[in-house]
Parts: C-alpha cells; sequence; structure tokens
C-alpha cells in the first residue's frame, strides 16, 4: 500500500488480519479518493468486530467474502 497515495481511484484486496494496512489505506485516502475494496475473511469474531464498529465506511464498495465455517449472527447477516 505504500504506493496508494498515487492514484485517484483505488482497489485495495486483503485476507484476514491484511485488512489491517487496508483500513489504514482507507482512512488516510478516503477524503480525497475513492476507494474500493476487496476482503478475504474466515474469522467470525473478526469479521463482526469490524462491521459493528463500522471501520469500512466509506464512498467506495465493499466485497466481503466471509469463508468461514460458523454461521453469522443474524443481525451482521442483515448488513448485507
Amino acid at each position: 500500500y505504500s504506493h496508494a497515495g498515487k492514484y485517484d481511484n483505488q482497489i485495495l484486496v486483503a485476507s484476514g488480519i491484511g485488512i489491517t494496512p487496508a483500513l489504514a489505506a482507507i482512512n488516510a485516502f478516503k477524503s480525497q479518493r475513492r476507494i474500493n475494496l476487496i476482503w478475504a475473511c474466515r474469522d467470525p469474531e473478526m469479521l463482526e468486530f469490524f462491521l459493528n464498529q463500522m471501520y469500512l465506511e466509506h464512498d467506495g464498495w465493499n466485497l466481503i467474502f466471509y469463508t468461514g465455517k460458523r454461521p453469522l449472527k443474524e443481525e451482521i447477516e442483515e448488513k448485507q
């Protein structure tokens, strides 16, 4: 993500805990650029935490692929 500031429209791709640098880029550039996120996550607690805290709010789109085995909580499913 070290070159993220060079582009007006960004697509960030992350898996699992790799969301951390992607969130840093989103927070750094969300007011200046359109940022789109693709995130694959198999840890339900991590996914629920980020969705409940709304860390993914920005003007771009978010594609989140949950690959875990445990069903997600009902309130998380309703945010789709």
